[in-house]
């Protein structure tokens, strides 16, 4: 029989390899920094004539909804009522395509916009931008070309 050494080191070991496995999460205030932006973006993208039927309106009425229900039985039926929406929709993969390349659309247009009226970019184009796959210097020469 081995030593409790060893039990812990092999412990130690297999909590390592988890740890290494998974990206570090966002400290809280990253998180509530990003869900702020987030919505920020999305009421900017919605108020823009021609948007309320993208996924991008969607997602912010439903999120609009949430907030605004008083009672957990109220937020429940928002949620069960939009999961039912959901399922239907993501059996159909040109909806699915759809819905992507309208939030890659409107996180493009808001930090090319921003990205000319500041020098320091928003948390939220930093992390949608790497997480797109987009470099920020190409987007911003895009539109610059588009405008001209």
């Amino acid at each position: 029989m081995r030593g409790s050494g060893y039990w812990l080191a092999c412990w130690v070991a297999s909590v390592a390899v988890v740890a290494a496995a998974d990206p570090p999460p966002l400290p809280d205030k990253n998180r509530e920094e990003s869900a702020r932006s987030r919505l920020a973006v999305m009421g900017w993208w919605c108020a823009k004539p021609g948007m309320l039927d993208t996924a991008p309106c969607e997602n912010f009425k439903f999120l609009t909804l949430l907030k605004q229900a008083a009672t957990h039985d109220e937020k429940k039926a928002i949620v069960v009522k939009r999961l039912e929406a959901r399922r239907a929709r993501r059996r159909d993969k040109a909806a699915v395509a759809l819905a992507r390349t309208e939030y890659v659309k409107m996180y493009k247009l808001y930090c090319t916009e921003v990205m000319a009226k500041v020098v320091e970019l928003p948390l939220i184009c930093k992390q949608k931008m790497r997480l797109l796959g987009l470099n920020l210097t190409d987007t911003a020469k895009t539109s610059t070309k588009s405008a001209s």
